[in-house]
C-alpha cells in the first residue's frame, strides 16, 4: 500500500477510535447519572483496538461487539 495512504488511513482509524471513546465516556457519564450499569454505543466501523477493549477489561468492563457498535457493562468495574 502506498505509504501516503496508509498515513490516511492510520488517521481515518484514529478519528473512530477517538470518537468512540468520547462517545463510551459521555454514555458512562450519562449512566452513571440514571444508575445503569450498561452502555450501548453505535460504532459500526469498530474502532477500539484490542487494546483499547483490554485496557477496559482491566478495569472490570464487560463489552460484546454488535452489530452497530459495542455493548458495555461495567456493574463491576473498578472506576
Amino acid at each position: 500500500m502506498d505509504s501516503s495512504l496508509e498515513n490516511i488511513d492510520v488517521c481515518v482509524r484514529q478519528s473512530w477510535r477517538e470518537g468512540t471513546l468520547i462517545q463510551l465516556q459521555t454514555a458512562i457519564t450519562q449512566a452513571a447519572q440514571s444508575h445503569s450499569t450498561t452502555v450501548t454505543i453505535t460504532d459500526q466501523h469498530h474502532g477500539l483496538s484490542d487494546d483499547d477493549l483490554d485496557s477496559l477489561m482491566d478495569k472490570g468492563i464487560e463489552y460484546q461487539r454488535t452489530e452497530k457498535g459495542y455493548t458495555f457493562d461495567f456493574s463491576d468495574a473498578l472506576i
